[in-house]
């Protein structure tokens, strides 16, 4: 889609508003055993060995901890802290976040997936501009040119 009188704001804006939010209590309701019934794709990684969560590749090419460089890496597993989550409007971009889950992660989103929803996603944060922060950077990553670039 090309509208060539929309910003990259309201081009974002758009596209967020497409997608389908269900409260977490809604998702809570639904997988009482969370942990059990949905699977997690992308979410904070964190050192086991010192707890830190910045990480980087090794000479192998395997992710490990920038300040310890252990390889001992585990994923929260848990709920974002934002009380509502999302699935996307559009088959499409469910498949791009899958085979893209490095990117998902990288603009802060958590993804999972369950037989039921498919693939469905969270932020984990409140209190700053979710659009500055993680729609328009995963616009981006998703690669969408639905803005004027003037």
């Amino acid at each position: 889609m090309t509208n060539a009188k929309m910003t990259l704001k309201e081009a974002v804006q758009k596209w967020v508003g497409e997608f389908n939010a269900i409260p977490q209590d809604l998702i809570t309701k639904a997988y009482p055993n969370f942990s059990d019934e949905v699977e997690l794709l992308s979410t904070i990684r964190e050192c086991e060995s010192c707890e830190g969560n910045d990480f980087k590749k090794n000479e192998d090419e395997e992710l490990c901890c920038s300040h310890c460089e252990s390889t001992d890496i585990s994923m929260k597993y848990d709920f974002p802290m934002w009380g509502w989550m999302w699935t996307f409007k559009s088959g499409l971009d469910a498949d791009w976040a899958l085979e893209n889950l490095d990117k998902m992660e990288e603009c802060g989103i958590w993804v999972f997936r369950s037989d039921e929803l498919g693939v469905f996603f969270g932020i984990n944060g409140a209190g700053y501009d979710f659009y500055e922060s993680h729609w328009t950077p995963l616009y981006k990553a998703r690669g969408l040119q639905w803005h004027s670039n003037n």
